[in-house]
């Protein structure tokens, strides 16, 4: 890891902050993977959890190793100890939870007296280097929580004793019932701060500091007076922090890597990355559409009497964005790109690749000619609700979109 001090200027010092969430901090290794590839480097870490793992695993010069464990990652192998243990708490969705199954499942811990971490273990001390760590010119922060003592732990690297680095990682990753290799008890520093942003200030200034999240929560407060923050989110909701089967775990790291890439390079979109064009594209499309598909169009959203080019950027436009859920003042390239990408996802289009905003949507006029009877059939009932857009089902809102987009785009 190099050191991105230019000229010894410490205010050119780029911080990062890694969120905790378990499983999910997959996305953190796809994303660091595309900052690697586009020449970021950091100065100074902090994570809480999984963020404290993968940050030391970073500093480690692990990166690569990462990518390749989160690619085939299992978590009943490395967190559970057990398989009745994995099969109750490793779930991808809260609707999966099954009590008796829970239930089962803290027997076993009890009889157990705790849960065998000794995988996670072999797996930290495969990826992890203490020396590497210390010796590295990049500062490194953590959060736990200190059951014993009921207090909260933020310490540098400098902080800790000789040799205990990787009881302090563990200490901030511990979930109930780990069995540790210390004698205080510790609990996962999520408890009290998920996104230690705070800390990494402590080494501040910098001249810009990343934040990969592992949750789309975007009401969490992270701006700073006099910080260059860019956060880096899901596209998509992860699931929870403890998935079962490693390709949920696969799949946020594929999101963590183009979400990134997006961001970085400046494509376009939110579920796809889409190259940067013209900001107009999507304004000269609307304006060529011909008057018979125009007209057709406008009748699909409830305006009879569309005749004049005028009415369809006046009314139908408006109601697109609004079925969008985008706001008055967004543009029509936004609304054009959140309606390409929604018809593209709705389609099962594949989103984990770099493309042209041209490629995308002949993928799109493609598949749709396999859809066209169908949304036909879900198009029947629009005439009652189609004027507010109000009682439509996801089904009809989807056909919706996609035979409006059939209609404007071209396709046939």
């Amino acid at each position: 890891m190099q050191h991105s001090w230019r000229n010894g200027n410490p205010p050119d010092r780029i911080g990062l902050v890694l969120e905790g969430g378990g499983t999910r901090g997959a996305y953190h290794a796809g994303a660091l993977l595309a900052m690697q590839e586009e020449g970021v480097t950091f100065d100074a870490i902090t994570g809480t959890s999984i963020g404290a793992i993968n940050g030391a695993a970073l500093i480690s010069g692990k990166l690569d190793e990462m990518v390749e464990i989160y690619d085939h990652f299992d978590p009943e192998e490395v967190f559970f100890g057990s398989k009745e243990v994995a099969k109750a708490l490793s779930f991808n969705t809260l609707k999966e939870i099954n009590l008796s199954t829970v239930s089962a499942a803290l027997s076993a811990i009890l009889r157990d007296r705790g849960v065998d971490i000794s995988p996670l273990m072999n797996l930290l001390k495969a990826n992890i280097d203490e020396e590497k760590v210390r010796s590295s010119p990049v500062d490194f922060g953590l959060v736990s929580f200190n059951l014993t003592d009921m207090k909260v732990i933020e310490v540098f690297k400098e902080d800790i004793p000789e040799g205990k680095l990787m009881e302090f990682i563990l200490a901030s990753a511990a979930l109930p019932g780990f069995r540790l290799p210390s004698e205080t008890k510790y609990l996962d520093g999520g408890i009290y701060k998920q996104v230690p942003l705070d800390l990494l200030l402590k080494k501040g200034p910098f001249k810009k500091i990343y934040v990969i999240r592992t949750r789309r929560d975007f009401w969490t407060n992270l701006e700073r007076e006099g910080e260059t923050i860019e956060v880096i989110a899901p596209s998509r909701p992860m699931g929870v922090a403890l998935q079962a089967g490693h390709e949920h775990v696969r799949d946020n790291l594929l999101m963590g890597y183009y979400d990134a890439t997006r961001q970085l390079r400046g494509c376009q979109g939110k579920l796809y990355c889409i190259e940067a064009s013209d900001p107009d594209s999507f304004y000269q499309r609307f304006v060529n559409i011909d008057r018979k598909r125009m007209e057709a169009l406008g009748a699909l959203f409830g305006e009879q009497d569309q005749k004049h080019r005028r009415r369809f950027f006046e009314r139908t436009i408006p109601l697109l964005a609004s079925l969008l859920g985008i706001k008055e003042e967004g543009s029509y390239q936004e609304i054009g790109i959140e309606w390409t990408e929604r018809v593209a996802y709705d389609l099962g289009i594949p989103r984990y690749r770099v493309l042209s905003e041209e490629e995308l949507l002949q993928e799109v006029k493609d598949r749709l000619q396999e859809t066209e009877i169908q949304d036909l059939k879900n198009l029947g009932r629009f005439e009652a609700a189609i004027a507010m857009l109000t009682g439509l089902s996801t089904v009809e809102k989807s056909a919706l979109l996609r035979g409006a987009w059939r209609l404007a785009m071209g396709g046939d």
